[in-house]
């Protein structure tokens, strides 16, 4: 797996790994973190590291031209409107489960990007399900994108507004897309494993994804880093990059398994690189 720029290289080496043989050995996946996090990385060698990973996911959408984005968690649905930009056929939809941000947003996709921007939560079933929108003074719900599905583990009184939504499966929602391929951005606030556990038919179908994840618990019931990486490589979905956006928190960019040693993937890796 790649570890983002800049790196230490006894610490890379020792990470690269982590996903390899040597996590079979008791204790070598703690270890092998435990050295990677505490790299000197400085707050612009982090965002560094984050804008990396990004360029990576939009080389691999521009070399494997999907034929589906899904942005989950979308706040303003900037990655899906710049797909659709590179790729007209594309269809980009991005889901948004905050209403208040939903709002703020709503109108300019409908009249200027072509993508579906959507009120909806992706959960592991479809119905109605309890978000918590972030509250800023007296209470007052904030359109900033922040929420899950999830409660904070160190939630304060009055720091957020428990509303309802209705809830989708990407499974449900993209049933006639079957057999088409797909691209995931997924940033959901701890939610993740819900999303993932609704997509079993979608995930079959996924060329490449970015999810962000934590290894410390953040959000009660959440389904940690460790877990996300069983669950896609049950789908034939590897971890080949991961960024340092923090210490116990970071994305990981997903492939399909058979495009490891493909010219694709190199390519698009060269071109995150080089931009």
């Amino acid at each position: 797996m790649l570890q983002t720029k800049p790196v230490r290289s006894a610490c890379s080496r020792l990470y690269a790994v982590q996903f390899g043989a040597g996590s079979r050995l008791p204790g070598y996946d703690a270890l092998a973190y435990w050295f990677a996090t505490r790299q000197p990385l400085v707050a612009g060698e982090r965002l560094d590291s984050v804008h990396f990973t990004e360029r990576l996911f939009m080389a691999l959408v521009e070399r494997l031209r999907p034929d589906v984005l899904v942005e989950a968690g979308a706040k303003d649905a900037g990655v899906a409107a710049r797909v659709k930009s590179m790729l007209p056929d594309v269809r980009a939809v991005a889901f948004e489960a905050n209403p208040f941000t939903y709002e703020r947003f709503w109108t300019h996709h409908a009249t200027e990007t072509g993508v579906e921007y959507l009120n909806l939560a992706l959960a592991d079933k479809p119905g109605v399900v309890e978000f918590l929108a972030r509250a800023g003074y007296r209470g007052r719900p904030i359109a900033d994108g922040k929420g899950s599905l999830l409660s904070r583990i160190a939630l304060e009184r009055d720091e957020h507004v428990q509303v309802r939504v209705p809830s989708t499966t990407l499974d449900e929602f993209f049933e006639a897309e079957r057999g088409k391929r797909v691209a995931l951005w997924v940033d959901v606030e701890g939610a993740a494993g819900l999303v993932f556990a609704g997509g079993s038919h979608v995930l079959r179908d996924t060329s490449h994804l970015i999810v962000e994840v934590e290894e410390r618990p953040v959000w009660n019931g959440q389904a940690l880093r460790r877990d996300i990486v069983r669950l896609l490589r049950k789908h034939g979905l590897v971890p080949i990059a991961r960024d340092f956006q923090s210490r116990f928190q970071f994305n990981l960019v997903f492939v399909r398994a058979g495009l490891v040693r493909s010219g694709e993937l190199a390519e698009s890796l060269a071109t995150a690189a080089l931009s």
